[in-house]
């Protein structure tokens, strides 16, 4: 079930693909979806595609997709400290993809995929994202990286 459950601020910034940054929205969704229906949430598909490449050694900066994880992430743990039954969160996606409508020129993966040979590099948010996960969250509240989205 695809749901809008909350407004978008009007002054959100956008993503490449045109949508709404608005992470207040995994909270509102969740919390919605739970007093309506009293059933464990899952949130299955959230990510960003980011203008992102391999510097001069190899490595991958994407502050900007470590930042738009933490601030959904921080929202949705309101629903969890809320005790609203949110059971997982699957980032989307592990992998640079083919999109239907953009072919591959947007990639939302925490690993990057070097279309012409396969080759695959982990950026620096998937090292954040292991850290969160050894963490269980709690690096959560420590300082955020650049409040800025940067080239979305």
């Amino acid at each position: 079930m695809i749901i809008n459950a909350c407004l978008i601020p009007i002054d959100s910034d956008y993503t490449m693909m045109d949508i709404p940054i608005a992470p207040s929205c995994l909270y509102w969704a969740a919390r919605f979806l739970y007093e309506k229906y009293h059933l464990p949430i899952y949130i299955m598909e959230n990510g960003v595609a980011i203008t992102d490449s391999p510097d001069e050694n190899g490595d991958i900066d994407d502050p900007a997709r470590i930042n738009f994880i933490r601030e959904h992430l921080i929202h949705l743990s309101r629903a969890l400290k809320e005790k609203i039954d949110v059971r997982g969160y699957f980032y989307w996606s592990l992998l640079d993809n083919y999109e239907w409508a953009h072919g591959y020129s947007r990639r939302f993966g925490l690993v990057r995929v070097n279309f012409e040979n396969y080759k695959r590099t982990l950026k620096k948010s998937a090292y954040w994202y292991a850290s969160l996960i050894k963490s269980n969250g709690e690096i959560l509240e420590k300082e955020r990286v650049d409040k800025n989205y940067g080239n979305l």
